[in-house]
């Protein structure tokens, strides 16, 4: 039973982020643990939720969560994007988002 309800919560959550087209997201680096383990947090500032988490705060980290995350038109359609100052997070951004400066 706990596996058929895992099942359908995680369909029901890719379907629902599927087709959103966000105008505006926030990045953010949280720490993980008390010795400097971080991690990337993408999101939706509309809405409040979360959109998915990467392990690290790195460049390569942030770019596989957007592209793993954002299909092209979603890429597209993004327009503001409120972040921490990591260098990582503003190349990566203005790479993969064009609309976003």
């Amino acid at each position: 039973m706990n596996r058929i309800i895992y099942i359908a919560s995680e369909r029901g959550v890719l379907r629902r982020y599927k087709y959103l087209l966000y105008k505006q997201l926030s990045v953010d680096k949280k720490s993980h643990k008390s010795n400097h383990q971080y991690v990337t947090v993408l999101s939706n500032p509309q809405t409040g939720n979360i959109i998915d988490i990467a392990k690290d705060r790195t460049k390569k980290a942030y770019k596989d969560l957007l592209n793993s995350n954002l299909n092209i038109e979603q890429k597209a359609h993004v327009e503001h994007i409120s972040m921490d100052m990591l260098e990582a997070y503003i190349t990566t951004s203005q790479e993969v988002l064009p609309k976003v400066s």
